[in-house]
Formats: structure tokens, C-alpha cells, sequence
């Protein structure tokens, strides 16, 4: 077998669990556990073959994009291939779950010269298509294939109705009649000729977000936290990166057990990805993972700049979602997570001591980064208006967070704030204007518009 470079796409990485599969010379295996990972990294790795479960939501259209951007073969996997659709892009479809064996029979089978550019499954003949003896079809315990044997148009038997509405909607076939989806959550709703509903969706990129302040104080960990709950469906991992003696302040808030954390990763600096699923942990009322540190300053001393980069890269292949609280300082390791960010958020109250420091380490981030200022616990009475924050630092607004009285309490009990609440919705204000995720809570800036012309007025 000529060396091939497969990724596949298993939220439980169970397929990896046994031996002879990453190690293989003949064949370069890269396991990602989630969709948003995988978009962003399948241009980096170019794989020959990539194998998707059709269980992941969002599968569908996660095979059209590859098969649009890359020529790897699509392998599918599914419990029932019969159940595969015609819609999908795919070149085989194989038998759930999988295991080291089936991957290997998969890479095989794509190497096969004589299978056809665009394999049919066998489901979508059965249903389109009359079958004759011209149709080769080739099974056996681990794979299911159909060959297509004549270039023909799979969809070519279409109803009146189903070809009449393509035309009209401008689309040849519905691989080209949508967008890539992979974010069931960020959508726009019009309607097509017909009158029908047409929802399009928008694609959510991968993110490592830091999260970093210059004073203590301001809510940053508050912050932080908040969007990785609200971000809850796109399967994000909070990292806490606030070194210290005892426990952060996100231990403590969220009442976290004292294991695991960040020691074992550092120690296990031979086998840093097998251990990562170890240092896991979800608080009480969180749905999403959180990454602790080391409980004393003497274990996060070891905590260097290759862990720093292990930590990320592992990270970046389980979770669509990285955020990472950062502590408030200039270390090596607090700029070199800056450098690694694709999106920076920088937290300041509207006082003149935090501002004037943020100006300062404004000349260490790149200027090709993504920064974005994030203003907190404004009451509408401060000395400096968010408009004068933004012009004096010069860097785009994220958003404006009004001071919420209750929100201390709430975090101190473990729990988040709803987001119909003052400080939820400046955090959904935040996703919307940086990560183009929800609507966009307009509230927010008109108030401040009505703030600016009255000091205007006032003066």
C-alpha cells in the first residue's frame, strides 16, 4: 500500500483505542474528535481518505465540503449503510464502529484503481435508480460499496417537481443548492420562488480564544467562563492558565473537584495525547469541559512552552471551541498563548489604570491578530465613555457588558447567568459581533448611543 494520509473524523476516538492503527509506516492516521477541528485542520494535513461517521451531526454537509475542497475519498461510516441517502458525498460507506481492521480495509479499498470517481451507496440505487446487471456491487463483512459502472448522473430520474423546483432555486443538484453546514445554529431563513422555506446556514470556524487582562479583577475568568456555556453546543474546552498557589478563582467559583489537573500533562511528556482524556473535568452546572491548573506553583514552574504548544495541539483536534483564561501578566507562556490565539479578547473595566495598561502590551500582539476590546461593568456614569476607550486604544469594540449587580453572587454559587440577564446578554452581544453566532443584540450599542448624545447634550 502506497503511503496515504487518512483522517478520521470519531467524537470517542474509539477506533484508536487498539494498537497497529497511528504507528502503521505504510499510512499516517489523524484522529480529530470533532467537526469544527477537522474543517480547520483538512487543509493543513491535505488526507488522501477521510472516514466520517454519519452519527455526527452535521456529517452531511462536513463530506460535501471536503469533497469540494480536496480530493480525498469520503468513507462513511454508519450503523445501517443501507440508510445512506443519495445527498451524500460519499465514495464507500462502511459498517459502524469502527475499528483499526476497517480503517485499514476502507484505505485499502479507496486505493482500488478500479473504483469509480464518485461511488454510488447502495440505498440510493435502490430508491433512484433501476437496477441492472450493468451494476457492480462488491460486499463482505466490513465494507459496503457499490461501483458505478457507467458515468451516469445519480440523479437523473428525479420527479418533474423536484427538477423543477432546482431550476427555479438556480441549482443544478443538491450539492450545489446549499452551503456547507456545519453549525445548525447560526442561520438566516428566506424564502425561494416557490414560497418554500430556505434555510441557509453559516459556517463557525474553529477558535482558540484567549482571554486576558491587565488587572485583576475585571471579570475576565467571569468572562471566560460565561462563553464557554454559552458556546455549549459547539463543544467547547475551557483551559485555566491561572497559575497559583491553591486553587483559581474558577476552582473555587465553580466548586471543581481538586483532580484532575494540569500535573499529569506535564509530567507525561512522552505520551502527552493518550492522558489528555484524563485531565477532563465538568463542574455541577456546566456542559462543557474545563481544564484545571496544578495546584501548587511548584508543579506549574514545569509548565513550559512545549507543554503550552502540546496542550493546544491536542486540544485543537477534540474541540471546536478552545478558550483559555489567561492571568495578568507578561510572562512567556501568558504571550506566547497570545501568539497561538486566533482570537484575542481583551477585558477592561471603563477606568483609566486598566486602559492605560492595556495600551502598553498592545505593541506585543501581532498585528495581523484578531483583537477585540471587551468593556465590563459599565454603569453608564464612568469617568472615559467606551467610545473614548476605543478610539484612545484603537482596537475594534466586542462588546459592552453593563454592570450586573447579581452576577458575583450567581458565579460564587456555582452557576451561570441567564441569558436574558444584564451580563447575558453582553456576552451574547460578544458572540454575535466577534463570532458571528446568534443575532446580534443591538440593545447594547443603542444605549450607548443614547449615552454618548447625552454627555454631548450635557456638555
Amino acid at each position: 500500500m502506497a503511503f496515504k494520509k487518512v483522517m478520521v473524523v470519531d467524537p470517542d476516538l474509539s477506533a484508536f483505542e487498539g494498537k497497529g492503527v497511528v504507528d502503521e509506516k505504510d499510512m499516517e492516521v489523524i484522529p480529530v474528535a470533532n467537526l469544527l477541528a477537522a474543517r480547520s485542520i483538512i487543509g493543513e494535513y491535505r488526507p488522501h481518505v477521510v472516514i466520517l461517521s454519519s452519527e455526527i451531526e452535521g456529517a452531511r454537509d462536513f463530506a460535501r465540503y471536503v469533497s469540494k475542497r480536496t480530493d480525498a475519498r469520503i468513507v462513511l461510516t454508519s450503523p445501517d449503510p443501507q440508510l445512506i441517502d443519495r445527498h451524500w458525498k460519499t465514495d464507500l460507506v462502511v459498517p459502524a464502529p469502527l475499528t483499526p481492521q476497517s480503517i485499514r480495509e476502507a484505505v485499502a479499498r479507496c486505493l482500488d484503481p478500479n473504483l469509480a470517481p464518485k461511488a454510488v451507496d447502495l440505498s440510493s440505487t435502490q430508491r433512484n435508480q433501476e437496477v441492472t446487471e450493468e451494476d457492480d456491487f462488491w460486499k463482505d463483512d466490513s465494507l459496503l460499496v457499490k461501483k458505478w459502472s457507467r458515468l451516469a448522473n445519480p440523479f437523473a430520474r428525479r420527479q418533474p417537481e423536484e427538477q423543477k423546483r432546482e431550476s427555479l432555486s438556480g441549482s443544478s443538484g443538491p450539492e450545489r443548492g446549499s452551503e456547507e453546514v456545519l453549525a445548525p445554529q447560526a442561520s438566516k431563513v428566506s424564502r425561494n420562488e416557490l414560497g418554500e422555506t430556505d434555510v441557509r446556514e453559516k459556517i463557525i470556524h474553529q477558535e482558540v480564544i484567549s482571554v486576558y487582562s491587565t488587572k485583576g479583577g475585571v471579570g475576565r475568568t467571569l468572562v471566560a467562563a460565561h462563553l464557554a456555556h454559552y458556546l455549549r453546543k459547539f463543544n467547547p474546552l475551557l483551559i485555566d492558565l491561572n497559575f497559583a498557589e491553591g486553587p483559581s478563582d474558577l476552582s473555587i467559583n465553580w466548586q471543581l473537584p481538586k483532580i484532575p489537573h494540569l500535573g499529569k500533562f506535564i509530567t507525561a511528556v512522552e505520551d502527552r495525547k493518550s492522558c489528555f482524556g484524563e485531565l477532563v473535568v465538568k463542574s455541577s452546572a456546566s456542559t462543557f469541559d474545563i481544564v484545571q491548573t496544578p495546584p501548587t506553583l511548584r508543579q506549574s514552574d514545569r509548565f513550559d512552552l512545549d507543554t503550552l504548544a502540546d496542550l493546544i495541539s491536542v486540544a485543537k483536534r477534540r474541540y471546536g471551541m478552545i478558550i483559555v483564561d489567561l492571568p495578568y501578566n507578561y510572562s512567556n507562556i501568558t504571550l506566547e498563548m497570545l501568539n497561538l490565539s486566533s482570537l484575542i479578547l481583551l477585558i477592561s473595566t471603563p477606568e483609566l489604570g486598566p486602559v492605560a495598561r492595556l495600551k502598553e502590551m498592545l505593541h506585543f500582539l501581532d498585528q495581523g491578530q484578531r483583537a477585540f476590546l471587551v468593556i465590563n461593568n459599565y454603569d453608564g456614569r464612568g469617568m472615559i465613555s467606551p467610545q473614548e476607550i476605543v478610539e484612545y486604544l484603537d482596537i475594534p469594540l466586542g462588546a459592552v457588558i453593563y454592570y450586573d449587580a447579581e452576577i458575583a453572587e450567581i458565579a460564587s454559587r456555582g452557576q451561570f447567568a441567564s441569558e436574558n440577564s444584564v451580563f447575558g446578554r453582553g456576552i451574547l452581544d460578544l458572540m454575535s459581533h466577534v463570532l458571528g453566532i446568534g443575532e446580534r443584540k443591538s440593545w447594547v450599542r443603542k444605549k450607548l448611543r443614547r449615552n454618548q448624545e447625552g454627555d454631548q447634550r450635557s456638555r
